[in-house]
């Protein structure tokens, strides 16, 4: 009989009863002499020591949970594996800090307070920092991290010293330690030499990446900004998944700007907030349409960076005709966000139809309820807006290309969603497609034209032109069609590999259900424009 699940689940407390068990059973020891008692081989550990002169951080949980993974996988596969903890006390580190605590600035300032005083202060400060509350005990037992403290290493110990010059010895004997000379930095206020490491703990200038964002307005308290993008600029894009807040001056001035471009000989018209002092980095025709201070949009709000969306694809008794022919019927669907479906049905039965209503080449999809991504369709988007999210290859897709274009600049068109490639790339995309390629083996094919290349590797071209651009939704329609055995085999292992390293969402269209890749888990089928049936493949 199972214990009653509680109404409100805390995961902490769930941690940390767990990390009680493990305390209380001696979970780690029994680990531990049940190897040593199988006489299994050994797996030494010794923990590269973190410096104890200061509060451990967030990059130490890090770097501890990919050493644990090691220990337990090791220990799991039959190894005796003992976890040596240690902990490094010596260096500047540690000096510097004490230094600060004691105001001391000079080694007259050291000597002048006493060199044991300065010693036992050292100590006492690495001490205090692996044992108090939120200090390394702690945050090694909160994190699960199983290392032997008890017995660690610290390298300002006697014992541990006597072991340096023992070793030292050892070289020394063997005549490996000579005298020579080397020019190194000094530090003025230590005066010491410093170390490769210490002196690459300076500041010194770096270009950061860095990333513009557009994120459309929803509610402001000045109502003519609702539907306009605000820019935005970071040089720390690792942090947009967490964004919940933008930043902006009270008193620096703003401006609603309405922007007129060119795009594939088409006119663009956006309107965007962004400071007034940084007009000069847009493009195109610039007309100010108001200035005001930022105290007077604070409270506004955006759509957020990542939303966190449901489904991926949403049909809603979708009807389509054409000529007074019902080509779809009542189609009710829903594709949630990271599934992998697969669309069959005989000619006819309306499968290219569904997919255009996607994919934003259809005009009827904006008569009826279809959301991609949870974004009504017609609610606001440019087709462009649709087609970024998605990646899109057909079999016939390849015959819209020029014969002078090379696969490198088929692949390269994929990022601005065009049939030719119309822009100069940067390093960054450059990079972005040669890793694509790599990838999927094309790279020695990158200069040849791609009415020349094979079936096959028009394919897989057209693949990594749909994948170049990372979209969260993948659509192969009838992908294999025209291939052999052996090229099918192959595109449904390639389709299943980038299935498992990601969370894209995918849509495959196919007649025939050994074309399929077996990452497939969920079936629509169509029959005279109507769902026959849905059903989970696994």
């Amino acid at each position: 009989m199972f214990n009653p699940l509680p109404e409100k689940i805390s995961y902490p407390e769930l941690e940390e009863n767990i990390l009680d068990f493990w305390e209380t059973s001696g979970v780690f020891q029994q680990s531990l002499e049940q190897r040593e008692r199988e006489n299994a081989p050994w797996f030494n550990f010794y923990e590269g020591p973190p410096t104890a002169n200061g509060a451990p951080g967030i990059h130490h949980v890090m770097a501890r949970t990919l050493k644990d993974l090691v220990c337990r996988y090791k220990t799991m596969r039959g190894y005796y594996v003992r976890r040596q903890a240690g902990w490094d006390t010596h260096g500047l580190p540690v000096e510097i800090a004490v230094s600060k605590q004691l105001n001391l600035v000079t080694r007259d300032d050291i000597a002048a307070y006493g060199i044991d005083r300065y010693n036992k202060a050292c100590r006492d400060l690495v001490n205090h920092h692996i044992t108090m509350q939120g200090g390394w005990r702690t945050l090694t037992r909160r994190m699960g991290y199983w290392v032997d403290m008890d017995s660690a290493y610290i390298t300002c110990t006697n014992d541990y010293i006597e072991s340096v010059w023992w070793a030292l010895k050892q070289y020394f004997d063997k005549g490996l330690i000579y005298k020579g000379f080397k020019v190194v930095p000094q530090s003025p206020t230590i005066e010491t030499p410093l170390s490769s490491h210490e002196l690459s703990l300076g500041y010194k200038e770096v270009r950061d990446p860095n990333v513009y964002l557009r994120l459309r307005i929803t509610e402001s308290p000045r109502t003519e900004l609702n539907g306009a993008s605000i820019l935005v600029w970071t040089t720390t894009p690792w942090t947009l998944f967490a964004n919940v807040a933008l930043a902006v001056g009270e008193n620096i001035e703003y401006a609603h700007v309405r922007v007129t471009t060119q795009h594939d000989g088409n006119e663009q018209i956006n309107h965007y907030v962004l400071a007034t002092s940084r007009l000069s980095i847009l493009d195109g025709t610039v007309e100010v349409l108001s200035t005001f201070n930022g105290k007077e949009i604070l409270g506004s709000r955006y759509e957020a960076i990542f939303p966190d969306v449901e489904f991926a694809v949403r049909m809603n008794n979708v009807s389509i005709s054409y000529n007074g022919k019902q080509i779809l019927d009542k189609i009710d669907w829903k594709v949630r966000k990271g599934e992998r479906w697969s669309i069959s049905g005989h000619n006819g039965a309306g499968k290219s139809t569904l997919v255009s209503l996607i994919t934003a080449d259809n005009p009827q999809a904006f008569a009826n309820e279809i959301f991609i991504f949870d974004k009504k369709k017609g609610s606001g988007e440019s087709i462009w807006d649709i087609k970024r999210n998605i990646g899109f290859v057909s079999p016939e897709m390849h015959l819209y290309f020029d014969k002078s274009f090379t696969a490198f600049e088929t692949i390269a068109s994929g990022l601005f969603d065009t049939i030719g490639l119309f822009r100069k790339l940067n390093s960054e995309q450059v990079d972005l497609i040669t890793t694509w390629m790599k990838g999927l083996d094309i790279e020695h094919i990158k200069d040849r034209y791609l009415h020349q290349l094979s079936l096959g590797q028009q394919r897989i071209v057209m693949l990594a032109r749909a994948l170049v651009k990372c979209p969260p939704l993948l659509i192969l329609d009838e992908p294999c069609q025209g291939l052999d055995n052996e090229q099918v085999n192959f595109f449904k292992q390639l389709i299943d590999v980038i299935a498992d390293e990601t969370d894209m969402t995918l849509i495959y269209i196919s007649h025939f259900n050994e074309d399929i890749p077996s990452c497939v888990s969920k079936q629509l089928h169509l029959e005279n424009g109507m769902i026959n049936h849905q059903k989970s493949t696994l």
